[in-house]
């Protein structure tokens, strides 16, 4: 008989930006958030890195609920349950949980179901980096060291190394080619620094090739210099095709809708794509556009967490955002609606072209 199969978690609808795979889409990043917490937040600090790889498909994906034992049972979204509200330290209660009740290895399985439908599509392992912070980036490393297949890469923000993802090492079933990023603040009062130090030491030992990038002073948070090690590591291990629009560096912090290519000055902005087939319907059926849904078109702020993002790149788009669309009134708004429709099946023309390109090459 062979080991036991354990049920997927069902995790809650991810949010998610780029292409299909097999629609232009060659490389994969999946990020799983902090507990309590959802996709939204990390998707909004990443969204830079993003717009530099609009070939790539990010799938920020949502913890379900689980009653925490730390909480009299109340339910948090969360990838496994917490015994303790303390710091987590080396040696401590929820470092050294065994995961009796099976939460994280539930949850492993499901993120092992994304990768394989990934896969599946016919984007291959070594195209998918995944990565996560505090809770979710103890949940990416046990999942990429238990994946039957090396991954490109692991990110691990302010997590630690469960007792399942030491066993692997342990036992020396990790693959060796499969780097991993460590990033820790040395003020975090969460999840102790020397979570970070242990992880660095056990993953070195078992042959991983490790980068250590600590922060001082950094609490249990994000900050500049985090996501820019975020983005090197991500680029060094694939890097982006510069033919393609992107923002520059200059740009890296900007809470712009829209941002400009140094090369074409070109402006690539991410729109709900539910919007965007009510404006496309509204246009094929010859009604005027609304109001309405040019607001969640342009405005993704009020949106669901849970919507999906599409692309749409033109050198007018950025006018268009600076002058003010709300300006607008009848015709105008089916015109304005009409150039953004056009603007992303440009864009998803254009990624189809690169592909094209790329493999005839």
């Amino acid at each position: 008989m062979g080991p036991p199969v354990t049920e997927p978690a069902q995790f809650g609808k991810p949010l998610v930006f780029g292409p299909e795979v097999g629609d232009g889409c060659d490389a994969a990043v999946l990020w799983l958030h902090g507990f309590g917490d959802a996709p939204s937040g990390w998707a909004s600090a990443l969204r830079a890195l993003r717009l530099r790889t609009p070939r790539w498909r990010w799938l920020h994906l949502r913890a379900p609920r689980v009653k925490q034992p730390c909480y009299g049972n109340q339910a948090v979204p969360a990838w496994g349950q917490f015994v303790s509200q303390d710091c987590i330290h080396v040696g401590g209660k929820d470092y050294e949980d065994p995961d009796t009740a099976g939460i994280y290895a539930r949850s492993v399985a499901a993120v092992h179901a994304e990768l394989e439908s990934l896969e599946r599509s016919g984007l291959l392992p070594e195209r998918i980096i995944l990565g996560g912070f505090s809770q979710g980036a103890a949940l990416a490393v046990e999942s990429a060291l238990r994946y039957p297949r090396p991954l490109a890469g692991c990110m691990i923000a302010a997590g630690w190394l469960t007792p399942s993802a030491r066993s692997v090492l342990t036992a020396g079933a990790a693959a060796k080619s499969m780097p991993m990023l460590v990033c820790h603040g040395t003020a975090d009062d969460m999840v102790g620094f020397d979570c970070a130090e242990a992880a660095v030491s056990a993953l070195g030992q078992a042959g991983l090739k490790v980068q250590f990038e600590r922060f001082e002073g950094l609490k249990h948070s994000s900050s500049p210099k985090l996501l820019a090690e975020l983005s090197d590591f991500v680029r060094t291990l694939l890097p982006c095709d510069d033919n393609i629009p992107s923002v520059g560096e200059d740009d890296a912090d900007s809470e712009s809708e829209s941002e400009e290519s140094e090369g074409e000055g070109e402006a690539l902005i991410y729109v709900s794509r539910r919007s965007l087939e009510t404006v496309r319907g509204q246009l094929q059926d010859s009604l005027p556009v609304t109001k309405d849904a040019m607001q969640e078109l342009v405005d993704p702020s009020e949106l669901p967490d849970l919507e999906v993002m599409v692309a749409a790149c033109s050198s007018a788009l950025r006018d268009i955002m600076d002058e003010g669309w709300k300006g607008y009134e009848g015709s105008y708004l089916t015109v304005v609606g009409k150039f953004f429709v056009e603007a992303a099946e440009a864009f998803k023309a254009g990624l189809a072209l690169s592909t094209t390109q790329s493999t005839s090459t």
